[in-house]
């Protein structure tokens, strides 16, 4: 896991790219979301859709000026990097995980931080 004293860094292009492709897939298959980020966000934007909160982060990270920070130690293998992104006008703090045959991301967050919003 990220040292929360650590500066947030680049993301790389190429998880950048890949991430951002897979949020837009239709292949529903691709984009395994975890419970808690599905439940915060349909809870604080009740009339937005899941390829809503898809297309904030993808459109985040379209970003090449984004920074996050990279974290180990999750429980799936994989590149894991939390980052800002916002949906109607909220920052709000995601976690995606690019699984390590690079064709299925896992959303381990998407919701307002629990620790505000000036450190990831």
């Amino acid at each position: 896991m990220a040292h929360d004293k650590d500066p947030p860094q680049p993301i790389p292009a190429s998880w950048r790219k890949k991430v951002a492709s897979i949020l837009r897939s239709s292949d529903k298959g691709k984009v395994i979301v975890h419970h808690r980020p599905r439940v915060e966000f349909e809870a604080r934007f009740p009339n937005a859709w899941p390829y809503d909160r898809n297309e904030a982060m993808a459109s985040a990270l379209d970003d090449p000026a984004i920074t996050g920070k990279q974290i180990f130690g999750m429980r799936e293998d994989g590149e894991v990097w939390a980052f800002w992104f916002t949906f109607q006008r909220v920052r709000l703090y995601g976690k995606i995980n690019l699984t390590s045959g690079g064709e299925i991301i896992i959303i381990y967050s998407a919701h307002v931080p629990n620790k505000g919003d000036k450190h990831l």
